[in-house]
């Protein structure tokens, strides 16, 4: 039987023995159980229906930073990423070069700069946060890029009444919490 947020919340009221899902208690506690439940299944079940491929994202020639894409969800751990070349080609019939993934410190010391002579077909790449990956060399024209990605996607709430989890793994889901 799978969940909807309902027939969750009714569920964990029954389990908790609270009267009352409007209870201010218990009101504060469901965002963190469900944030707590799903943090952890999506980290430890390696999921591949939470596993993207993402090719909507463009490095622009001399800016040696990317803004990775959020739309499919916050990417988690990025399995692998790939640079297209030819420049512009954000297609599978593209040559893929994959990126090496080293640490923002060696790229500041290997590429510190953007100047054109340091430019080329990036090789390297560091994540200095969630959303930002930097590439050495910086590229010398807009290259597509591919990222295949473990991503979080959007929590169970009152606005999205179901997940992957409540659909296929209700059981433990509910554990989880």
């Amino acid at each position: 039987m799978s969940l909807t947020y309902t027939s969750y919340v009714d569920q964990l009221t029954n389990l908790m023995s609270v009267a009352s899902s409007t209870d201010p208690s218990f009101s504060t506690f469901l965002p963190g159980a469900i944030d707590y439940a799903e943090g952890r299944l999506y980290r430890e079940l390696d999921l591949l229906s939470v596993t993207i491929t993402n090719t909507s994202v463009l490095c622009s020639s001399g800016v040696r930073s990317i803004t990775l894409s959020t739309a499919q969800g916050t990417p988690l751990v990025i399995e692998r990423m790939n640079i297209f070349s030819s420049a512009g080609a954000t297609s599978s019939f593209a040559q893929r070069n994959p990126l090496v993934f080293v640490t923002a410190d060696y790229l500041d010391a290997v590429y510190g700069s953007a100047a054109s002579s340091n430019c080329g077909l990036p090789l390297y790449a560091a994540r200095p946060d969630d959303t930002t990956v930097i590439l050495g060399p910086p590229p010398d024209a807009p290259y597509g890029t591919e990222m295949v990605a473990t991503i979080r996607p959007s929590p169970l709430s009152s606005g999205n009444s179901s997940t992957w989890l409540t659909q296929n793994v209700p059981e433990l889901f509910m554990a989880a919490t």
